[in-house]
């Protein structure tokens, strides 16, 4: 028998779904709707991740509670900023698992799946990347702020809490990162991000995960 032949009854014989691009997709597909609906222990795997994400945002959120009411807070600006940064990357990655990055096939289907099962619409407040980014990106987006020739001038704070409506007045004050601890709004340059929607939706996440088990399986 010649090797070609061979071959071919190899491939008939054993049908791997890696033989073709087409079929590895479907087979790819048909895995994730597997993993994820109809086996509720690999499902549980992404569930776990979500609760230590979950519980590191509210220990974060209560250290800079902590910070805000025992602490003076023109000393300590550098150190809420740096742990609201925290968050921030912390719900980042939270908002991954619903929205991912790549848009593959494979990563989509994960994503439909969890949002279906934690009852989250696209139009959560964890679906904001424009924050997230300037955080991520910062350096750059220094280098666009001081390249401005208004930006240059005046006043300069790399950070400042404070009220949200005083900077209306400052006109002449140019500052980086802004914290407004009543309204629980930061400011990154050009960016603004209401914190009390995102945490409001970590609640309802936290309900689900660890007070709800029924309610979780009655959504399936």
């Amino acid at each position: 028998m010649s090797d070609l032949r061979f071959g071919r009854i190899f491939n008939k014989a054993y049908k791997s779904p890696y033989r073709y691009p087409s079929t590895f997709k479907k087979y790819e597909k048909k895995k994730m709707d597997d993993i994820i609906k109809n086996q509720p222990f690999c499902r549980e795997f992404y569930v776990q991740e979500i609760k230590t994400i979950l519980v590191n945002c509210e220990h974060i959120y209560m250290n800079i509670e902590h910070l805000l009411q025992n602490t003076n807070i023109e000393e300590s600006q550098h150190i809420i900023f740096h742990i609201i940064q925290n968050l921030i990357r912390e719900t980042g990655m939270l908002s991954k698992f619903f929205w991912p990055v790549r848009e593959k096939e494979l990563h989509c289907l994960r994503a439909k799946h969890l949002k279906k099962y934690f009852n989250i619409s696209d139009d959560s407040p964890l679906n904001n990347k424009q924050i997230r980014n300037a955080i991520e990106h910062f350096d750059e987006r220094l280098d666009l702020f001081l390249s401005k020739p208004n930006n240059s001038m005046g006043f300069t704070f790399p950070y400042l809490i404070g009220e949200e409506s005083a900077l209306e007045t400052e006109k002449q004050t140019n500052i980086y990162k802004f914290f407004d601890p009543n309204k629980l709004v930061i400011k990154i340059f050009d960016e603004r991000l209401e914190l009390a929607p995102i945490l409001e939706e970590l609640r309802n996440l936290s309900v689900i995960c660890f007070n709800d088990r029924k309610r979780m399986t009655q959504n399936l």
